[in-house]
């Protein structure tokens, strides 16, 4: 499923911009080395890839409103997947349209746009 394993560096880089970001934090650099090994055990342990990391902490650094916790990135990767499964679903009842239909509803949205225009 995780076709890219989980980039040390990459949960290292991410924790420090964190303490940055989230300034009331002020961890030094060797407390953010432990945060960072720690956060990397957990996350492998729970098969995060570098994309799945990304994108919660991207969420993270969204929604939170203190220093991210691993709870914090295990909700974000839990809100992405049910908005992810939610996207799918959508698309997968979308109705197959015929090439005429489609150049019909193209047809109605220029006459939509043009009349907006006026």
């Amino acid at each position: 499923m995780n076709s890219t394993r989980l980039d040390r560096n990459l949960v290292a880089r991410v924790v420090a911009t964190w303490n940055i970001r989230f300034r009331e934090a002020k961890y030094a650099p060797e407390q953010l080395d432990l945060i960072a090994r720690e956060y990397y055990e957990d996350l492998v342990e729970l098969n995060f890839s570098n994309a799945s990391f990304t994108r919660a902490a991207k969420h993270a650094r969204k929604h939170c409103r203190f220093f991210p916790k691993i709870a914090d990135l295990i909700d974000a990767r839990v809100v992405i997947g049910n908005m992810d499964a939610s996207n799918r679903a959508q698309i997968e009842h979308l109705p197959d349209l015929s090439e005429e239909q489609m150049e019909e509803n193209l047809k109605r949205v220029r006459q939509i746009i043009q009349n907006l225009e006026v």
